[in-house]
């Protein structure tokens, strides 16, 4: 007598060899239970119940700790669980059907909902903070109730009736504008230097925190056609001793100058020297200037300051007395000449000559560019052969404008911030001039200021609104209209298909016989040139079908039709997209598909394939992961009524095929035990229908009707309703197995169970009839201690079935059978 143990479980569920040769490290069938790294099988874990949705929610998910169910309806959150609302954007009467999609992107749930008319829609679930009181929002907010609802409201922008700002309008104080470019603030004016006072051509750059101002400076044009006896006012400050100026600050003075010039001083010379400068060998004697023969020329230049508005005109006029030299010998005339800000001379202009008797002098001159102020002159000249007399008296000046310049204020223009003096300066009434007051240099300007205040369009009320709860509902908040929004993607160039990807900060969907693709990082933009767009897969090799599934595959993109799948690598960049390759082996199952370690596995017409075994070899039959259970996988695959959706569990290190119907799933379960190495088969069957799944930290949570289950490792039966449970049997079955020579009749004496956990143990002794198994005999979990347990049989091959009824946990390490050949035929 010999014994024969098994004791290492290595291929789980194979039905590629069940009897003739089969191998005693492989099983005909495993039912709730596991092969574990060290070769065991384990009890699969039990599903509790932790939540009873409300009814009329479909999907699952976990989203920021939390799951997300979906409706077509507003629906309270619950305990652990929110519910968002998705409706039909033109069916009111569409409800929810089932969700194909939905997975977090740029911080939000980007869902693909299947409506009860048949038609598909894609959103991106933006939420918004909570609303809050008293709260200012500005364009675009996005915010949800403080009580979920499932629906999001976003801010109608209206600009509260107010027009946009416009560059030279005049403004006076209480106008109210908005930005050309909508902030959410409105702006009044607070004051204005002066009647008149305008905007500039460029905006402001407004401020956004209420109560914040701004002011717009606006040069004058041509501050001397309206001259004044005063400064800027407004909100100009006045000038004050120890001030800390900064380069740009505007001021205006405490004591003003004293206006421009209308008037020469001392014009009929009756001052003697005073008003005047002396050129030349002129002098003033007698209550007039003379010039003598012998002196080639000279003239008197009046100190006084003319300012001529922009196009204006400045008229002179002087007496000229030719004397007693002969005519021509002595000339003498009247003359202007124009000076720039930095007393430089820019031009003159001479009046007409006088070269005889006693006349008038008259010159007219016109303000030329760049010159700030004029002055006027009385010029004499002579042959200087001779010692006669030429004389000159009478200026007069009109054109000159009466006061100081509209809008004259004062702006620092130092380099850098610093402090006024402690006594006020002389400030200059010209223009571009600059005067020194500590270490602030002031220059005058002429401008209007307009100061400008903010206060915001949109502030909510002090208590929340009632919400409506259908999309494009609204509803006034304070100041503010909220809009309830679908959150919907309306690009016209979205698909709007079943089969999504995101990949490369895109989201890719199938559209026919291509893929199209988001802008980058913009989930609701399909549009934008050089950024959007489409992989050409119907142009490719074996692209003629529509696509039907997709995945990811080492970072690079998957799409299947029935005949094959294309690989793509996808960029940001849509210039660095490209076709790596394309083999003929199809799938049309998306729900079934999932990424596993650096592998892809999906459902082919033929059973569970992987990308990297199928790109490699090219044909389903090349010895990949899904052929040992392949027979299986095909019967539920006959059946169109069932779609098989799949998962990857990375905690278990699970790949979980499932297919549901008539209130039961059942779950094909590949389990990774060993890098490198192939995993082993398992069958899960749950007494209810999975309808989705979400992975919430490392648990696995299962969706069947209104319920989500949590799977339990060690824990006993399914909780299959609050307080109900119902224990699961596991079975444990071995091939026909020859445990020796083949065709040699064995003798069976007795067995050996090394466990955890009671079992009834069967053996099949007749491998022509699959049903020829002993009838259950119930053991304790482990029989070394107390010696074999007797059970004689004979026959040429046995296959061992354990079952465990599930009232206990339970666990599988060795069996180990007595056996006697026979004497072989010869």
């Amino acid at each position: 007598m010999r014994a024969q143990y098994l004791s290492a479980v290595k291929a789980g569920i194979t039905r590629l060899r069940d009897k003739g040769g089969a191998s005693e490290d492989a099983l005909f069938d495993l039912v709730n239970g596991y092969v574990t790294a060290a070769r065991t099988i384990r009890m699969r874990p039990g599903a509790r119940l932790p939540l009873t949705l409300p009814p009329g929610t479909v999907g699952l998910t976990s989203f920021r700790g939390a799951f997300v169910v979906f409706a077509d309806a507003v629906m309270p959150p619950g305990p652990g669980y929110s519910v968002v609302v998705l409706k039909h954007p033109s069916n009111g009467a569409a409800t929810l059907r089932e969700i194909h999609f939905s997975l977090p992107f740029l911080g939000y749930l980007y869902v693909v909902a299947e409506f009860s008319d048949g038609s598909t829609y894609h959103y991106w679930l933006e939420e918004g903070k909570p609303w809050a009181a008293g709260t200012t929002y500005l364009p675009g907010a996005l915010v949800s109730p403080t009580v979920a609802n499932g629906l999001a409201y976003r801010l109608l922008d209206t600009g509260s009736g107010h027009g946009p700002w416009e560059a030279y309008a005049t403004r006076t104080a209480g106008d109210i504008v908005v930005p050309t470019t909508a902030n959410g603030y409105r702006y009044t004016v607070t004051s204005v230097s002066s009647n008149g006072a305008r905007s500039g051509n460029t905006e402001p750059n407004w401020p956004t925190d209420a109560g914040a101002t701004v002011n717009e400076d606006v040069a004058i044009e041509n501050p001397y056609a309206s001259a004044g006896s005063g400064t800027a006012g407004g909100s100009v400050p006045v000038w004050s001793g120890g001030r800390l100026t900064a380069p740009g600050d505007l001021i205006r003075p405490v004591n003003l100058p004293a206006p421009t010039a209308t008037a020469p001083i001392n014009g009929n010379f009756s001052g003697g020297s005073t008003g005047w400068d002396i050129e030349g060998g002129a002098e003033i004697t007698a209550g007039r200037l003379q010039l003598p023969g012998s002196i080639s020329d000279g003239a008197a230049i009046n100190k006084a300051i003319f300012v001529v508005p922009d196009g204006g005109n400045l008229t002179a006029s002087c007496q000229i007395e030719q004397g007693a030299a002969v005519a021509g010998a002595t000339r003498g005339w009247c003359e202007i000449r124009w000076y720039s800000k930095e007393d430089v001379m820019v031009s003159y202009t001479q009046g007409n000559m006088i070269t005889s008797g006693l006349a008038t002098s008259t010159v007219v001159s016109s303000k030329p560019a760049g010159a700030a102020y004029a002055r006027a002159v009385v010029a004499l000249w002579s042959v200087a052969d001779h010692t006669h007399l030429t004389f000159g008296d009478n200026l007069t000046v009109s054109g000159a404008v009466n006061g100081l310049p509209a809008g004259l204020v004062y702006q620092a223009v130092q380099a850098t911030s610093a402090h006024t003096a402690g006594a006020e300066p002389a400030w200059p009434n010209l223009l571009g001039k600059r005067v020194v007051d500590g270490g602030v240099t002031w220059e005058a300007v002429a401008i209007t200021r307009v100061t400008w205040q903010a206060a915001p369009l949109y502030v909510s009320a002090g208590s929340e609104p009632a919400w409506p709860t259908s999309v494009g509902g609204t509803v006034t908040d304070g100041t503010v209209t909220w809009q309830a929004v679908s959150r919907r993607i309306e690009d016209p160039n979205c698909p709007n298909s079943k089969v999504v990807v995101i990949a490369a900060s895109k989201v890719f969907a199938a559209d026919g016989d291509t893929v199209r693709y988001s802008a980058t990082v913009a989930p609701k933009d399909w549009s934008s040139a050089d950024d959007a767009g489409f992989l050409p897969t119907g142009l490719q090799n074996y692209g003629a079908n529509p696509v039907a599934a997709m995945g990811l595959y080492r970072g690079n993109l998957i799409p299947f039709n029935a005949e094959a799948f294309q690989l793509w690598q996808v960029d940001e960049d849509p210039a660095s997209m490209a076709l790596l390759d394309a083999l003929p082996m199809g799938s049309t199952q998306h729900r079934a598909i999932a990424a596993v370690s650096n592998d892809l596995l999906f459902l082919s017409s033929q059973g569970v394939r992987t990308v990297g075994i199928a790109a490699s070899s090219t044909n389903f039959q090349a010895g990949d992961v899904g052929m040992p259970v392949d027979v299986l996988v095909q019967a539920w695959l006959a059946d169109p009524s069932v779609v098989p959706r799949a998962l990857y569990y990375p905690a278990a290190g699970q790949y979980w095929l499932m297919f549901a119907k008539g209130g039961k799933t059942e779950v094909f379960v590949y389990t990774m035990t060993q890098i490198g190495q192939v995993g082993a088969w398992s069958r899960y069957l749950f007494p209810f229908e999975v309808s989705a799944w979400a992975i919430q930290g490392d648990s696995l949570h299962l969706r069947s009707a209104d319920r989500i289950y949590r799977m339990e490792d060690g824990a006993i039966g399914d909780e299959v309703s609050q307080g109900v449970t119902t224990p699961f049997e596991g079975i444990i079955q071995w091939p026909w197995l020859d445990f020796g020579q083949p065709g040699v009749t064995k003798m069976l004496y007795g067995f050996e169970v090394v466990g955890q956990g009671k079992v009834k143990v069967q053996v099949g002794f007749d491998q022509t009839n699959g049903g020829a198994f002993t009838a259950p005999y119930e053991v304790n979990p482990d029989t070394l201690t107390g010696g074999p347990i007797p059970m004689p049989l004979a026959g040429p091959s046995f296959a061992v079935r354990l079952v465990y009824d599930g009232t206990e946990a339970w666990q599988w390490n060795a069996f180990g059978l007595y056996l006697q050949d026979f004497r072989p035929m010869t």
